[in-house]
């Protein structure tokens, strides 16, 4: 598979760290997302060393280490008789003289074996690094780790970082590059399934079609997919079966925290603080509607599964285990899956529609720059896509059905466009976003019609055609 996408990222990359000077950058992002596979594509024209920790012991990484700096520096002395503990071998790195470009990937784990590990960093930066032609990137999965021992007050490295950037999952317009040749619409489907994870997309075979892909890369019990949400939880929590109760629960339709926290059975305090763990990992999302002036403290904030493959999985593969294991993954695909793909997929759509109005007001070309887009709810009303500044306003509806649109929807949204009394005071302006089309409906100043090739072609800087 080749390196597709992350033009955005790559540019950033080429910013935060030149050819030439000190640099001590930091990246990091949760596991699959592509952060080692993003810096060897960076690194590959300079050289340089890149080292991944492992569960390893100190000796180990410092052995292993020795060894790729001497192969990369042609120095023999090091590849020949490495050090044993950090200290002698960063010593012995300070006291070499030329530039040095070093990623020690995972960096977690090498601080597992060595915790003074940033400490020594630390030092040896301030004593010569800062003024030396060193460029020094650390990287890591574990978000909680990276955020807490590196980059926040507490960490010893605090204040020498010159850079750093959380690594995202692609978007839609990134992920549909591993499926070039699909339909467009299978390609959003591909997208609802897995997502925007690179690991993940990459297990996608694009000469078979969704189905056969859904059938033998995702609910064939041997395949990679199959187990791989539950594998990664065990990877990230100790305790990882109550994030898998969470996720349980808020996938069956339980939204608020007392609602998540009945139904698994916890208290009130300890749901919370595994959601905010959940959150901070983007599995999930708080979403509160459009309009409200302090979302932190909104009492109509509903949490949601935030990665689309998580929540194909807590859909459609755990309620499923059983007939699955027993080699039915063609008739749960038929009879379980395939007949609500569509109510599946429309939310995906929605946050289409919403990014692609957030890409065009930025290119200049819905006539007003929004300070919020989102969507807008009460009781009994629901808007796709409000957008608005202190002037103007636009109501949008998204409708992934095989139907056009026609007028009956417009004059629907019309109606309800006028509950939304924070934004009575300005212009109305329309917005239609169909998967299917249009029927007896014309553009104007005030009605804009996007049809799924328009959103799907979209195409800003940071997503070069394939």
């Amino acid at each position: 598979m080749p390196f597709l996408d992350r033009a955005v990222e790559l540019e950033a990359l080429h910013r935060a760290i030149p050819a030439s000077g000190s640099v001590l950058f930091v990246l990091y992002g949760r596991r699959r997302i592509g952060k080692t596979e993003l810096l060897r594509h960076f690194m590959a024209p300079r050289g340089g060393v890149f080292f991944t920790g492992d569960l390893g012991t100190s000796a180990l990484h410092v052995r292993g280490l020795a060894r790729s700096l001497g192969e990369a520096l042609e120095d023999h002395f090091l590849a020949a008789r490495p050090p044993e503990d950090w200290p002698t071998l960063l010593d012995y790195l300070e006291s070499r003289e030329g530039p040095l470009d070093l990623v020690l990937d995972e960096f977690p784990y090498l601080c597992q074996g060595e915790p003074a590990l940033p400490s020594l960093l630390q030092k040896i930066w301030d004593r010569t690094w800062k003024d030396r032609e060193v460029r020094l990137v650390l990287c890591g999965s574990s978000v909680s780790f990276m955020e807490d021992e590196v980059l926040s007050q507490k960490s010893p490295l605090f204040g020498r970082r010159t850079g750093q950037m959380r690594l995202r999952a692609m978007d839609f317009w990134g992920a549909r590059l591993f499926v070039p040749a699909w339909k467009a619409e299978d390609q959003v489907l591909a997208y609802a399934c897995l997502g925007g994870t690179p690991a993940w997309l990459a297990k996608f075979d694009p000469l078979l079609s969704l189905r056969e892909n859904l059938c033998q890369r995702v609910l064939d019990p041997v395949s990679y997919l199959f187990e791989e949400p539950r594998l990664l939880l065990h990877q990230e929590f100790r305790e990882p079966r109550h994030y898998f109760a969470i996720l349980s629960s808020v996938a069956a339709g339980n939204t608020r925290l007392n609602e998540i926290a009945q139904d698994i059975g916890l208290e009130r305090s300890f749901a919370g603080r595994y959601l905010n763990s959940l959150v901070a990992l983007e599995l999930v999302d708080r979403e509160v509607p459009a309009t409200e002036r302090d979302p932190l403290r909104s009492r109509k904030g509903r949490y949601r599964l935030a990665d689309p493959f998580f929540r194909f999985w807590f859909r459609f593969v755990q309620p499923h285990i059983t007939e699955l294991h027993a080699g039915q993954g063609a008739k749960v695909l038929e009879r379980r899956i395939m007949p609500q793909m569509a109510h599946f997929v429309a939310p995906v759509f929605e946050e289409l529609c919403r990014e692609w109005l957030r890409h065009r007001s930025l290119a200049g070309e819905i006539g007003f720059h929004p300070d919020a887009i989102g969507r807008w709810w009460t009781r009994d009303q629901e808007i796709d896509l409000v957008a608005f500044d202190r002037q103007d306003a636009l109501f949008g509806e998204c409708k992934w059905s095989s139907a056009p649109v026609g007028p009956a929807v417009l004059r629907d949204l019309q109606s309800k466009a006028t509950r939304v009394l924070e934004l009575a005071d300005r212009r109305a302006r329309y917005a239609l976003f169909s998967r299917s089309g249009f029927r007896g409906l014309e553009p104007g100043p005030d009605l804009l019609l996007v049809d799924l090739p328009a959103i799907v072609e979209d195409r800003m800087p940071s997503h070069p055609r394939a």
